[in-house]
């Protein structure tokens, strides 16, 4: 899988892809291995043999878009600070076009899932390692990766509005991955939220 990554990801110089992307290496008898934090759970990436696992789960190789989202961030991050200023996907170099159809962010799953109870909704703050802001009925931050802060909004609904939700990036976002990889680390975000 993803052999074109792999490639790219082995080329680049170790201690720098460290700095760029927060995630320490750590040596070993296999070439060693990346340690990366991904929504909440801890990953080894070991670049000389292709593959990622669940650490502590040495067997079985994380799946095909939990690659792709690792891969991606290691590859692209950028050693930048956070502008700390909330953009929606729209705002995103190329967003309003990519976020769309089939790509378009699970913010419907959300508001569905978590709209009649914001504090089921928060709850999964302690649980994934988020914290809770002050938006909406209920929001949390969650770091998907350690340069990409994600923020998910929850407006509880009554009588006479639906439920809504909205998902924000911090305005590098962008710089520290590729849409499709951004969308994809959201998707299984979401998919993680909604399933416990």
């Amino acid at each position: 899988m993803h052999d074109d990554l792999w490639l790219k990801l082995q080329a680049l110089d170790t201690q720098e892809t460290v700095r760029r992307s927060l995630c320490p290496f750590q040596s070993a008898s296999q070439g060693g291995y990346f340690i990366v934090r991904f929504i909440s759970e801890d990953y080894h990436v070991y670049p000389s043999q292709k593959h990622i696992f669940l650490a502590g789960s040495e067997e079985e190789q994380a799946d095909y878009i939990h690659q792709l989202c690792i891969l991606a961030y290691l590859i692209s991050a950028k050693d930048t600070p956070l502008a700390r200023s909330l953009v929606g996907h729209k705002d995103l170099a190329g967003g309003a076009f990519f976020f769309r159809g089939i790509h378009a962010l699970p913010t419907e799953k959300l508001a569905k899932t978590f709209g009649a109870s914001p504090q089921e909704f928060l709850a999964l703050a302690g649980r994934f390692g988020g914290r809770p802001l002050n938006y909406g009925d209920a929001a949390i931050e969650f770091y998907l990766l350690p340069r990409l802060p994600v923020t998910f909004i929850l407006w509880r609904g009554d009588s006479e509005f639906a439920p809504r939700a909205s998902i924000l990036f911090d305005k590098t976002a962008d710089a520290q991955m590729p849409l499709d990889a951004i969308g994809a680390a959201v998707g299984l975000t979401v998919k993680k939220m909604i399933n416990g």
